[in-house]
């Protein structure tokens, strides 16, 4: 899980009392008592101050509950010091989510030198060992298959990146009507087979078939076609 450009989209900047503000360092004898010492040890770090868009963080609680997935944050306020875990859990909460009962017990993915999100995620994974369903929502381009979905920056989590997310994780929406908010080309043919094509995809090992994985980032977020005659879709399954 991503913050800025997921939960914190471009468009939260117009959210009433909203404060864009980097955080900031300044002098202790303007600073409250529990904020962080920077490294120099002669200031402190502002903490984030920032609202994420309830509508996003809405959808992100709809889809933790109806797939009882855990969180993992990747986002980069997980290692900064004016944020952190309890920043993270702090403005989840102010907009309608509590993720506390919701946590992956290894929280969030290591940090590496240059902050690769992609290689982040494949790290977290390996370490992690087996896990059979796995969304990775993020506006970073290069993430790895096949749970990588890329959100606009602009509008953050919609409902087309969430559609694509319930289909990675196998997951229907009661309140969506058709196909429980899967992408629109899962309605063609049989349902069964997209969820073969999919264990197919994020199954790990020797035997893991690289190309339909890599196909699934791009079908999975389809909306006005179907890939049931595409090479690497789920037509064959």
């Amino acid at each position: 899980m991503d913050i800025d450009g997921v939960l914190l989209p471009e468009r939260a900047r117009f959210l009433p009392g909203q404060r864009m503000d980097t955080p900031y360092l300044c002098a202790p004898q303007y600073a409250d008592p529990e904020w962080p010492l920077s490294t120099d040890g002669r200031s402190k770090w502002c903490p984030v101050q920032r609202k994420l868009d309830p509508a996003c963080v809405s959808l992100l609680r709809r889809l933790v509950e109806l797939s009882g997935a855990r969180l993992v944050a990747s986002t980069s306020w997980r290692t900064h010091p004016a944020a952190g875990k309890a920043r993270i859990e702090n403005a989840l909460v102010e907009a309608g989510f509590d993720p506390r009962p919701h946590w992956h017990e290894r929280w969030s993915t290591p940090k590496t030198f240059g902050g690769a999100r992609g290689r982040e995620i494949n790290l977290w994974l390996e370490e992690a060992g087996e896990v059979d369903r796995w969304v990775a929502l993020d506006d970073e381009r290069e993430l790895p298959a096949p749970g990588g979905l890329v959100v606009n920056p602009a509008d953050g989590l919609g409902l087309q990146a969430y559609g694509a997310a319930l289909a990675l994780l196998d997951v229907d929406d009661p309140e969506l009507a058709g196909v429980g908010g899967w992408p629109l080309w899962t309605s063609y043919g049989d349902r069964g087979a997209v969820r073969r094509w999919l264990d197919r995809a994020f199954a790990r090992g020797p035997d893991s078939d690289r190309e339909i994985a890599r196909a699934v980032p791009e079908l999975i977020r389809a909306t006005d076609y179907s890939p049931w005659r595409h090479a690497n879709g789920p037509s064959g399954f």
